[in-house]
């Protein structure tokens, strides 16, 4: 349960202030990313999935999207785990195949770990799903993928 006050608003504002805190209090987990080290993510990949298919399925009715915390996770594992880093961001991509954050957080573990020929392979993959982004996007996966390329021409 959470407690908010409302010291120094007016009584007749208080109950639409109530109603918009409830609201986003009701909804907190379609927004919150689980942290690496939550009980649920220090699970693993598939603890991950399975709670936010509960939350889809049984507490909202509609999609929450694990893919944030997924990332989240591999990033967190990349310095001292990173075979299981890798393995979660590969899991990502699997459940989130059309996604282009999905594969360009994988090419960044790959860029990471000194694995340009993998981080070329998955950074073209976003680039080639980002064209349903808006420019901002589509520029940052091309960018990235350059910088990548360049690094694969140094080895």
């Amino acid at each position: 349960m959470t407690i908010k006050r409302f010291d120094g608003t007016y009584y007749m504002s208080q109950p639409v202030l109530s109603t918009a805190y409830a609201i986003e209090e009701i909804f907190h987990n379609v927004h919150e990313t689980l942290a690496p080290d939550s009980a649920i993510s220090m699970q693993g990949a598939d603890a991950i999935l399975n709670h936010y298919q509960y939350l889809s399925d049984e507490k909202y009715g509609f999609t929450v999207s694990a893919q944030p915390s997924l990332k989240k996770l591999g990033k967190s594992l990349l310095e001292s785990k990173p075979n299981k880093a890798i393995a979660v961001l590969t899991k990502a991509t699997e459940t989130y195949p059309e996604s282009a954050f999905a594969f360009d957080a994988l090419a960044a573990a790959y860029a990471k770990l000194d694995q340009p020929e993998k981080a070329v392979e998955s950074q073209q993959k976003a680039v080639e799903l980002s064209g349903e982004l808006v420019e901002f996007w589509q520029r940052k996966h091309r960018e990235k993928l350059e910088k990548y390329q360049q690094a694969l021409g140094g080895h």
